[in-house]
């Protein structure tokens, strides 16, 4: 338990309450908690106002919604970038991994759509528009794999060509 406030704490914590101070803000200065604030100031008569305290909290609230609106769209803008350089990907290991980048941009959307449903689009949406793109991706690649499967299979045909048409030339 700590040790009680002195009379010139407490004489200071109402005549800051009275000022119109937040509680917090008293708290702070004098170094006490705020909860030891809020009991000298109502043993002294002295109520905090309640609306400063929603009117800040439902600012604080409002300024959240627009950081996790441009996180997402950040992240969306992201998966953008990534989607044009998987077009052009001709690497199943290139593919793979910005499959990967793209697949955390999105669940990060979904999850901020958690946080703030009005933002938009549900996030059940944003998932079934993940799934549809990873089953393109996952298409892409087998068409990439298919393609460097059929490029080796050439590579190895010609190579024998080529080696028995050196044969030939050294006789």
């Amino acid at each position: 338990m700590s040790k009680p406030l002195d009379e010139t704490v407490r004489a200071e914590i109402v005549r800051l309450a009275k000022t119109g101070m937040t509680r917090n803000a008293i708290a702070e200065q004098i170094g006490c908690s705020p909860a030891t604030v809020t009991r000298w100031a109502h043993r002294a008569g002295h109520e905090f106002d309640r609306n400063a305290t929603e009117s800040a909290t439902q600012a604080k609230q409002a300024d959240m919604r627009a950081k996790r609106a441009s996180i997402a769209a950040g992240a969306l803008d992201r998966a953008g970038e990534i989607v044009a350089k998987l077009a052009l990907a001709t690497d199943p290991k290139a593919l793979q991994l910005l499959a990967m980048a793209f697949a955390s941009m999105a669940r990060g959307h979904s999850e901020l759509m958690k946080l703030d449903p009005h933002m938009g689009e549900s996030a059940e949406e944003v998932r079934s528009a993940l799934r549809d793109f990873i089953t393109g991706v996952k298409e892409r690649a087998k068409d990439i794999e298919s393609a460097q499967r059929r490029r080796d299979t050439l590579e190895q045909h010609r190579q024998p060509a080529i080696e028995t048409g050196q044969e030939q030339d050294e006789q």
